[in-house]
């Protein structure tokens, strides 16, 4: 009896330790199943919390600090995407990208989207001037002028003296004034002042001769080649008194067209140097007639 009642006893231990041992692997296997099935962590949105400086032309760089920065795909300045550096998980470094208006300031992560709640103002860029030519000239030689942010010149001097000039596609065309020296060229827009590293150079006005002409007679819209010195820059020509169409072949040439109206004088060439007068005259001719063809109406039969 008593084997038999320790036997019913290690029976019923080996019973309950297996039952313990079900019920740890069961555990085990419900930890597992729990462990795999966790979601993983949603990307934390980012923010802007502010920015410095709060205002700048395009190529400035702006410091840009908020929370939940790594990672970010994008900053754009209203809109206008711009090159930029991860400092930090707090900071972006970003440039102002060429073209950019003002408005908010965005940041994009795989988190979302944030975006400033003031707006960056971008500021009109100053002008430059990187060339200009010729470097030298008299009076009333037209000069290029090239540089950056040009567009809205309200002046452009030389030396300080006022000149005429012409916006085009970005470029100037300023032309010497009569009172110019030797000195440096300034281009002024809204946003400031620019001046040339060097200086131009305004060179002595020599006076024009009108040395001789040819052919010395000839009919309106006749050609006719004046021959003399320090042409270059001529500003008219005229047939005793009367403007004429010319171009200006060298410093000692130009070629001239009879003007309609004109009578028999003087030639005159102007230069920014002065006005040269030829000692004889040119001679202003009829034209010939000339014979048209006409339809003669046919006798009667």
């Amino acid at each position: 009896m008593r084997k038999l009642a320790m036997g019913r006893y290690f029976v019923a231990a080996d019973l309950i330790f297996a039952g313990l041992m079900i019920v740890v692997l069961a555990g085990v296997g419900c930890g597992g199943n729990s462990a795999s099935s966790t979601p993983a962590p949603s990307p934390v949105p980012p923010s802007v919390a502010s920015f410095q400086p709060t205002s700048g032309s395009a190529g400035a760089s702006v410091t840009i600090t908020g929370a939940s920065l790594n990672g970010a795909t994008t900053v754009a300045f209203n809109g206008m995407a711009a090159a930029f550096i991860v400092n930090s998980g707090s900071q972006i470094t970003a440039t102002v990208p060429n073209g950019a208006n003002t408005g908010k300031i965005s940041i994009v992560t795989p988190g979302g989207t944030s975006n400033s709640t003031s707006d960056f103002i971008v500021t009109a860029s100053t002008p430059t001037i990187t060339n200009f030519a010729p470097t030298s000239g008299p009076t009333g030689t037209a000069v290029a002028i090239s540089g950056t942010n040009l567009a809205g010149a309200t002046a452009i001097t030389f030396n300080g003296i006022a000149a005429t000039f012409v916006l085009s596609s970005g470029q100037i065309t300023a032309t010497v004034p009569g009172t110019a020296t030797t000195g440096k060229i300034s281009v002024t827009t809204p946003v400031g002042t620019a001046m040339s590293t060097s200086n131009f150079t305004v060179a002595t006005s020599v006076v024009p001769t009108v040395t001789s002409f040819s052919p010395t007679t000839g009919a309106v819209g006749a050609t006719v080649t004046i021959a003399g010195t320090n042409l270059t820059g001529a500003t008219a020509v005229k047939f005793n008194g009367t403007t004429a169409s010319f171009a200006v072949n060298s410093s000692t040439q130009i070629t001239a067209t009879v003007p309609t109206g004109a009578t028999t004088g003087k030639i005159s060439v102007t230069t920014p140097g002065g006005t040269a007068t030829s000692a004889s005259n040119f001679t202003v001719s009829v034209a010939a007639p000339t014979i048209t063809a006409s339809s003669r109406s046919k006798p009667q039969s």
